[in-house]
């Protein structure tokens, strides 16, 4: 009994993957497949030109690179970790003493400044300058250098808009220090022997004028810095041992904030909240040690806000609760960000919390327009989180030279451990652009898409290298949520070591070029699940899947399985399939219904037949080489398209490909749920 044969009808849409733009695109906007969206923002389609770097390897300025962040691109915050990322150049988590840190890409913890001699060192006098130091005991104040204040409220209230407030040595504590007059420069002798402490209930310091600068100073209390107000700066301030927000920052329409060598450590609730609707830029930061309070979390930095700008470049967040990053607002841009340690919350509120970055769309809640929320990352490391390492529900994003590692829960945890995720929020799904990064290690997935558009270039995927893991831990997984399908690009990059496949598509389309997936195997409780490519149905309907000048290598059971199906296989090799761990199944490909065309495509050193195809599937088969000696065996409502000459067998003289009938089927629970 054979499957019926045919000539040739069907020609390949997908003919190879070299790029000839199509139409102009402008940055951020997304192309239909199977156009492309180039770095330059245009739409770009496959022609029959072959790009020059290999399967695995991307064009990194003008050089083919392998997948992952460029060893010469990790400075210089940064250094190459040896497994195609990067590592923070930094003291271990909780080296550094109270009131001292390290900044990425610096190795040992120092004072935020150096202290001047007392009482005020290098401070600023004149006419304008109201000097406070808690020691004198003159008894004749006036707020000049020789008759300083003894309490600060005095020198705030006689303070003028422009002048300068000069603290010497002591501890401040009193009812909120407010700072109303424009120009005004709080100025302290050094953190370590200047300290405001706040009342229990409100805020240590209150910054409400415009240009107003705050520095040398230590502050803790209830709420530590309230500032809100165009152009306030916060320099050389440590903020501690907060029972509520260390800092809170914010800004009007147009206006902007700056915080700069500021440490903050063990606030409730979140290290620093920033919110407004103007811009506020933290530089040369640390945020850590949080502690929760009355929220239940406490985030190192949150934004909220449908129109707040944060900019954050050289800043450390570790050792933190719930969320080391969490944004919701307009727009994110970060340089040379470590988020690191997050500890994990309670096993019933996991599912929210435990990420190193979480950025959801900003919602209102009614129908009232909402700006788009974006970020831009670029050389970041998130590393040793509970539960997710990026986490994008809804807006756009774009990640670039980031090192997302060891995302794990504790043992006694059984849920998460994904690298990045990208999903939908209440209206549409993410939109996710990531080039030249790694993903390793992560317990259940690298990437997890549901019901966005992913693109990744030049990305390095390896999942946990635990040897006895029981579970899927999947490269990537794709699929439908809240009835939107996924779309996701994987370019120049490399999947490795998937447990349960390694990559999975349910439902999604997916174009897969240049690529290498590499050594997926079976978890102990998923023996048939070593597949490299898994491609189901779901209730929106099975995939469109193209693989272009892509390689299947090293997988154990199957090399790519189709179920439903529609798949074009173009100038792909699937090589080296073992038998799974129960010795059932070593085939290349698998063909369960739906359509497949198959061009230039070469199947070899499998354990078990090359082909397989059942159920009713359609299949057209190209120029292509089968290894195996029985190359194709099909059941007998296949209809397989074949044309001559072809080759079955390496090495062998073109000959005709006979598909065999299959003595039995394959069990049906080797495939995803339809």
């Amino acid at each position: 009994m054979h499957a019926r044969l045919k000539p040739l009808l069907l020609v390949v849409a997908l003919a190879g993957c070299g790029d000839a733009v199509l139409t102009g695109a402008s940055p951020g906007e997304r192309c239909d497949p199977p156009a492309e969206l180039a770095s330059d923002g245009s739409c770009r389609t496959p022609d029959t030109e072959r790009v020059g770097c290999a399967p695995g390897e991307a064009d990194f300025e003008g050089n083919c690179v392998p997948a992952g962040v460029p060893a010469s691109a990790c400075g210089p915050y940064f250094e190459p970790d040896g497994e195609r990322g990067c590592r923070a150049v930094l003291p271990p988590v909780g080296a550094c003493p109270d009131g001292q840190m390290a900044l990425p890409g610096e190795v040992a913890c120092r004072p935020l400044m150096p202290c001047g001699d007392a009482p005020f060192g290098d401070l600023p006098t004149g006419a304008l300058v109201q000097h406070v130091w808690a020691d004198y005991a003159g008894g004749d104040s006036d707020g000049t250098a020789e008759r300083p204040w003894t309490d600060l409220a005095a020198a705030v209230a006689a303070v003028e808009a422009g002048g300068t407030i000069a603290i010497g040595p002591g501890v401040y504590e009193g009812d909120t220090v407010v700072i109303d007059r424009p120009g005004v420069s709080v100025r302290g002798l050094c953190p370590q022997q200047v300290e405001i402490r706040g009342p229990v209930d409100d805020d240590a310091l209150r910054l409400q004028a415009d240009g107003v600068t705050l520095s040398g100073v230590s502050v803790t209390g209830h709420r530590g810095v309230n500032a809100y107000g165009d152009g306030i700066r916060v320099e050389r301030t440590w903020i501690h041992d907060t029972t509520s927000f260390g800092a809170r920052a914010g800004s009007g329409p147009g206006e902007v904030q700056n915080w700069s060598r500021v440490l903050v450590e063990r606030s409730a609730d979140a290290g620093v909240l920033t919110s407004g609707e103007g811009g506020v830029r933290i530089e040369d930061a640390v945020v850590r040690s949080s502690v929760e309070g009355e929220l239940g979390i406490s985030d190192g930095i949150t934004g909220l806000g449908l129109r707040l700008e944060l900019a954050l470049k050289r800043v450390l967040i570790e050792d933190t609760l719930g969320f080391g990053l969490r944004f919701s607002a307009n727009h994110l841009e970060a340089e040379g960000l470590v988020i690191r340690a997050v500890r994990p919350l309670d096993h019933d509120q996991l599912l929210t919390g435990g990420a190193c970055l979480q950025v959801r769309q900003a919602s209102t809640g009614n129908d009232q327009f909402v700006p788009l929320t974006t970020t831009e990352l670029r050389q970041v490391v998130m590393e040793g989180c509970p539960g997710r390492g990026v986490n994008y529900v809804g807006g756009e994003h774009r990640l670039e030279l980031a090192t997302v590692t060891h995302i794990a829960p504790p043992e006694d945890y059984e849920l998460r451990g994904e690298g990045l995720v990208a999903s939908q929020d209440l209206e549409s799904g993410a939109n996710v652009e990531v080039r030249f990064s790694t993903v390793r290690h992560a317990e259940r997935s690298n990437v997890s898409v549901a019901g966005s558009r992913v693109d990744l270039f030049g990305v390095y995927l390896a999942p946990t290298d635990a040897a006895d893991i029981t579970y899927q831990a999947a490269g990537l997984v794709a699929h439908p949520a809240g009835g939107q399908r996924c779309y996701v690009t994987l370019r120049g990059s490399r999947v490795e070591g998937g447990v349960g496949g390694g990559v999975k598509l349910l439902g999604s389309d997916a174009r897969i070029a240049r690529t290498v997936i590499a050594d997926s195997r079976s978890g102990l409780e998923t023996p048939h699940g070593g597949h490299g490519v898994i491609i189901g149905e779901h209730q929106l309907g099975a995939g469109d899947v193209a693989l272009v000048d892509a390689r299947i290598e090293a997988s154990q059971g199957f090399g790519l399985v189709s179920v439903g199906g529609r798949v074009e296989l173009t100038r792909t090799e699937i090589a080296g399939v073992s038998l799974d761990p129960a010795g059932q199944f070593g085939q290349g490909l698998v063909f369960v219904g739906g359509t497949a065309a198959l061009d230039e495509v070469l199947v070899r050193d499998t354990a078990a037949t090359s082909l397989v195809a059942v159920d009713g599937a359609v299949l057209s088969i190209g120029e292509s080489e089968m290894c195996a000696s029985d190359a194709l065996r099909a059941s007998d409502d296949v209809d397989i398209s074949v044309p001559e000459p072809n080759r079955c067998g390496c090495g062998m003289e073109p000959s005709s490909c006979d598909a065999y009938a299959l003595s039995e089927l394959l069990p049906e629970e080797l495939f995803p749920e339809h």
